[in-house]
């Protein structure tokens, strides 16, 4: 529809109200100036109504404004969170030079970075509508792995739909996708007991996974 038409339509909406609004407010003046009948109301109604929506008005800016900084706050320890953990990993792994001590760096780094990716698209998915199981930078057997476990219709015979309670929206989907993310970066920091023989002692394991932990707190507030 264009701006003209638009305009058009709304002007035919609102004009009978305005038709009214006019002989109220004329047959108000006729009364009041033929019989003496006033039918006015008192002006501090008026005043008090003004104190109420200024109150009202103020308290939803404060609610809005206490949000925005709430959700910035969480926001932060994503980010934090996720620069934390590769640190950590390269601190305390950096002394085993071997080629797939190297490999696994770049994968829990790589995943990590990801995770990061698909929970700002899951805020963006409002204003863009881009499934995140959609991101380009998610490779085959990543997006398979994610669509497997959906409870929304993608379209693939493998993924959770059968296994579904109910109808799910696509942004309820969107907002799982980070969760499978985070069990499949717990994973592969897990396979380090396997792929290097036990490179980081239990300790040390567990603070990478509490790094996790703290992201997706972030992620859920």
């Amino acid at each position: 529809m264009s701006h003209y038409a638009y305009c058009r339509l709304t002007t035919i909406q609102v004009l009978p109200y305005c038709i009214f609004n006019v002989c109220v407010a004329a047959l108000i003046e006729w009364l009041d100036a033929k019989d003496g009948i006033s039918l006015a109301i008192s002006d501090k109604g008026h005043a008090f109504m003004n104190l109420m929506v200024a109150f009202l008005i103020v308290s939803r800016v404060n609610i809005s404004i206490g949000r925005y900084n709430e959700a910035r706050g969480y926001l932060s320890v994503m980010y934090r969170e996720s620069r934390e953990l590769i640190q950590n990993m390269v601190v305390l792994t950096g002394h085993n030079t071997d080629l797939r001590a190297k490999e696994w760096r770049n994968n829990v780094s790589y995943k990590t970075c990801l995770l990061l990716r698909v929970a700002m698209g899951v805020i963006d998915y409002t204003e863009h509508n881009v499934n995140v199981w959609e991101l380009e930078e998610l490779d085959d057997d990543e997006r398979a792995e994610i669509t497997k476990f959906l409870f929304y219709d993608t379209g693939s015979s493998r993924n959770a739909l059968r296994w579904a309670h109910g109808v799910r929206t696509e942004y309820e989907e969107n907002m799982r996708v980070p969760i499978r993310l985070a069990y499949l970066l717990r994973k592969e920091i897990r396979r380090q007991r396997s792929e290097l023989g036990q490179c980081l002692t239990i300790g040390e394991e567990s603070k990478m996974m509490s790094s996790i932990d703290a992201f997706m707190v972030g992620y859920y507030g």
